[in-house]
């Protein structure tokens, strides 16, 4: 590996969906049967999900966003460039807004909350797979920094880079966080730091949607959930 090796992708404005399977392959499903014995407000926190999620995932698909593109540059290991092109700040600022309610802890709504939720309230072993080791480590499967960081003594995660923006910036204002930012810029650039966010953010997006797809059908009434039968190992 050079040097000055970069790194550059594309993004287009359409929701992408993960590919989990060969092309031409069909998606394979286990129903899986959910009970509130252990979380009586189980399906009431679901339906949170489900709307947040749709609201986040339904603004994604429904808005223009252009084409983007990033790059790195390593020519100093411990000062990644990190450049691209970004949407305008409104839209970041809408989607970023919407994405808080199924990120943030205290949301009822949180990405975290519901699949740990899930989790307990089936004995299904394929469920525990599924959320052992394809939604948890998707959600924050970024590859932008991780390449970024590779050779660098000092690293930041897609978490910690949600956490130091929403924190300094866009939802609160807090000083030390600002130090953090400051910090996360002088390595990647300024514009660099607000593509990471943007990379990082898109990339969990998806893996929500996906877990409210397998959601879709699920109520009170009709206690099962879609699984994917892919993670079967």
């Amino acid at each position: 590996m050079k040097k000055n090796e970069r790194l550059v992708g594309r993004k287009t404005r359409k929701l992408r969906r993960i590919k989990l399977l060969a092309p031409g392959m069909k998606m394979e499903f286990e129903l899986v049967k959910l009970s509130n014995s252990r979380n009586e407000s189980l399906f009431e926190e679901i339906e949170e999900f489900k709307f947040r999620a749709l609201d986040l995932c339904s603004f994604a698909r429904n808005t223009k966003w252009g084409m983007f593109e990033y790059s790195v540059c390593r020519s100093d290991p411990e000062r990644p460039t990190i450049s691209g092109t970004l949407p305008n700040e409104s839209l970041l600022t809408t989607f970023y807004s919407k994405y808080r309610h199924v990120y943030l802890l205290k949301e009822k709504a949180n990405f975290f909350k519901i699949a740990k939720s899930l989790s307990v309230s089936s004995n299904s072993d394929l469920f525990t797979l599924y959320h052992r080791y394809h939604l948890k480590r998707s959600f924050y499967k970024e590859f932008l920094l991780k390449f970024a960081f590779i050779k660098s003594r000092t690293s930041f995660s897609p978490e910690q880079v949600i956490d130091i923006w929403f924190n300094a910036y866009f939802f609160h204002g807090q000083v030390k966080e600002r130090e953090k930012l400051r910090t996360l810029e002088y390595l990647v650039s300024e514009q660099g730091a607000k593509v990471a966010l943007w990379q990082t953010i898109w990339q969990s997006h998806l893996v929500v949607g996906e877990l409210m797809q397998n959601l879709d059908d699920t109520t009170k009434d009709y206690p099962y959930m879609k699984v994917p039968k892919f993670c079967r190992i």
